[in-house]
């Protein structure tokens, strides 16, 4: 399965699944493409996405009593990348792996009030995720919104958001082009989460 076939099975899915959730779902599936991916690109050329159904690298605590794999995963410690052995979670289907992930970001309030469901575009919302440390890569951010630009993923955003919340979009980038050329050593203007985020087109 290439990348494209994968993002046409299981973007349907995403898209009805974060309705509501105020999350992008070129986020979400840039994610599973970027965490689990193997030598295709693909989440499913991982074993633990291929055999265990888990998309996200979704870690088990050691008291959960079934449906858990002990597996080599990649870290990063100050930039530095390691290979350690860890509890990953096992699903019985893909969607059961997104769900969890959902969840997960919505039960976290480290994530909401690091202002994850405020962000105007799914690159300021990857950026934030990284700042509410989603992960251990410092790049990952930046990897997440190649993604979504290499592989044309805002398309799955289209219709999830209200037209006032695209609005705001709009008007945040208004304001940031009328504040730089009012700022000529281009400090950063202000909006909802107290930082600028990064467009994506």
């Amino acid at each position: 399965m290439t990348r494209i076939e994968y993002i046409k099975l299981f973007g349907p899915y995403m898209i009805e699944a974060l309705k509501g959730k105020k999350l992008f779902p070129s986020v979400m599936m840039a994610q599973t493409l970027l965490e689990r991916a193997g030598k295709d690109g693909v989440p499913e050329g991982s074993l633990l996405a291929s055999k265990y159904n888990n998309h996200f690298g979704t870690k088990a605590d050691a008291f959960r009593e079934s449906g858990k794999v002990a597996l080599r995963t990649n870290g990063f410690i100050k930039g530095e990348r390691f290979t350690v052995k860890q509890l990953f979670r096992v699903y019985e289907s893909v969607q059961q792996s997104f769900d969890d992930r959902i969840q997960f970001l919505l039960r976290n309030t480290a994530y909401a009030k690091g202002g994850v469901f405020n962000a105007v575009s799914a690159a300021d919302q990857a950026e934030l995720l990284q700042c509410c440390g989603y992960a251990t890569d410092r790049s990952c951010a930046s990897k997440l919104i190649a993604l979504i630009k290499r592989l044309g993923l805002s398309d799955l955003d289209s219709g999830i958001f209200s037209p006032q919340r695209r609005k705001d979009a709009r008007m945040y980038n208004l304001i940031c082009i009328v504040s730089a050329s009012l700022r000529p050593h281009g400090e950063n203007c202000i909006f909802l989460n107290q930082k600028k985020p990064t467009n994506i087109s």
